[in-house]
């Protein structure tokens, strides 16, 4: 893809990881297990006693009382608790970049006038708008 090879280029030229820093996702590890029994619960053919425990063990992760009854609906919302969640502090590849480039105009230009070169090369547009240019300014 060309849109990747140029933004692999990008981050050669900014020292800039692809995939930005930190991870983009947590993993909250009480609800994924909900989420993971729940699942188990939902299949068909599970035997009694494995679905006994299972249904327990859900109990005490949704921290029910003990006269609760784990019901399908139950079962069916605590298999759809998101598991994973945004991490605050990542940071994207194109932000990064961003934070390098965006108070220094002539840098930015420079930035926006390659992408849109880019996307000349690699799409080669037959119906362009006539005022449209890769040489345009920001403002």
């Amino acid at each position: 893809m060309a849109a990747h090879r140029f933004k692999v280029q990008i981050a050669s030229e900014y020292n800039i990881p692809l995939d930005g820093v930190g991870k983009k996702y947590e993993i909250e590890k009480t609800a994924s297990r909900i989420k993971g029994v729940a699942g188990a619960l939902r299949k068909s053919g599970l035997p009694a006693q494995r679905a006994d425990r299972l249904k327990e063990e859900l109990r005490e992760l949704l921290q029910l009382g003990k006269d609760e009854e784990i019901t399908e609906e139950v079962i069916k919302k605590a298999a759809s608790v998101p598991s994973k969640k945004e991490n605050p502090d990542f940071q994207s590849h194109e932000e990064l970049v961003m934070n390098q480039i965006k108070d220094d105009t002539p840098k930015l230009e420079i930035f926006v006038r390659r992408w849109r070169e880019h996307f000349l090369d690699a799409m080669k547009p037959k119906f362009m708008p006539a005022h449209w240019s890769p040489y345009r300014g920001l403002t």
